[in-house]
């Protein structure tokens, strides 16, 4: 189990977790350092809770995930595949996370999301938002461009207090499309 934990979490430092810094802030005090402190950011496929998963179901894998998060001092983080529940019980375990997303199937807590956690005292969030993508992209559980399921991404802009700048985060898009059997 540990290998494909520690597989799972090497693959998630490849997959793109995009943001991009958009500058100073326009309002407020300007914050001169000699250097900017670094952002640590993290994708992390999740995987649904499935029972089915055995011994890597999510009952045994929630503390691994949250630790790692915790003892890499991660600030922000881009979840796929997680359930309500999952996100829940990570911000309950992360005291002073907070999470934005909503649920692919219904635009609120239902099916998978693709959630972003972030340090609260860190970040302050500005806005955020979930679309599908479809020809209907504010259509909750609309599937498109032959896709066999609902896929959504979620993007939020945060101050970044440390830094004293604004950027815009964004999950990843998923690069392994699913297509419809004909």
């Amino acid at each position: 189990m540990r290998h494909s934990l520690l597989f799972i979490f090497i693959a998630s430092l490849i997959i793109t977790f995009t943001f991009t810094a958009c500058g100073d802030m326009e309002e407020g005090p300007t914050v001169t350092t000699p250097a900017e402190k670094p952002m640590r950011v993290l994708s992390f496929n999740i995987r649904f809770d499935n029972p089915n998963d055995g011994p890597d179901a999510w009952p045994h894998r929630k503390e691994f995930v949250t630790a790692l998060i915790r003892f890499h001092k991660i600030d922000l983080v881009g979840t796929q595949e997680g359930l309500v529940h999952q996100l829940e019980e990570m911000e309950e375990m992360m005291p002073g996370f907070a999470w934005v997303g909503v649920g692919r199937d219904d635009g609120g807590r239902e099916g998978e999301f693709s959630a972003i956690f972030y340090d609260t005292e860190r970040f302050e969030l500005i806005e955020e938002d979930t679309f599908w993508l479809s020809g209907n992209p504010d259509e909750p559980g609309s599937i498109g461009w032959d896709a066999a399921i609902t896929r959504v991404a979620t993007w939020a802009r945060f101050i970044d207090l440390e830094n004293n700048r604004r950027f815009l985060s964004s999950i990843p898009i998923s690069i392994m499309l699913a297509r419809k059997r004909e």
